[in-house]
C-alpha cells in the first residue's frame, strides 16, 4: 500500500504500480525526485556584445475553449543589448524578466522561427 515517504522510496515501478491498481479507482499522488543537470551561461566583457542561439518556450491559449497551442521559438542569430532587468523577490515571487536582443539576419535569411508541437 502507498503511505508515507519512506513507505515508497525503495519501492520500483512494478510495485507502485500494484499499489495504485490496489486503491480501487482512487486518485494517488506520486512525488518522485529525478536527478538534474545543470549548465551556466556567462556573458563577460571579452564576449559581450557578441551573436548568440536563442531558443525558448512559450503557449499560447486561446481565447474561445481555453486550450493551450505549444510553441518554441528560435532565433539563430542575436545580438544582446545592455538594457536587461532581472527582478527577484526574496519571497519567490514570479519575477519579471525582460531581455532585449537585436536579432539579426543570418545566411539563409530565416530571422526566426516557430515550432509548433503537442505534449498530448
Amino acid at each position: 500500500m502507498l503511505g508515507t515517504a519512506s513507505d515508497t522510496a525503495t519501492m520500483g515501478l512494478e510495485q507502485i504500480n500494484t499499489a495504485i491498481a490496489s486503491k480501487g479507482g482512487q486518485k494517488v499522488l506520486i512525488n518522485y525526485t529525478v536527478p538534474a543537470s545543470k549548465s551556466e551561461i556567462v556573458i563577460s566583457g571579452d564576449t559581450f556584445p557578441g551573436t548568440y542561439y536563442v531558443q525558448g518556450d512559450t503557449y499560447a491559449r486561446s481565447d474561445v475553449d481555453g486550450s493551450d497551442q505549444f510553441f518554441q521559438f528560435i532565433i539563430p542569430k542575436a545580438k544582446m543589448t545592455s538594457e536587461n532587468t532581472i527582478t527577484l523577490e526574496a519571497e519567490g515571487d514570479p519575477a519579471v524578466f525582460n531581455m532585449n536582443l537585436t536579432v539579426l539576419r543570418p545566411e539563409d535569411g530565416d530571422m526566426m522561427k516557430l515550432v509548433q508541437y503537442d505534449l498530448t
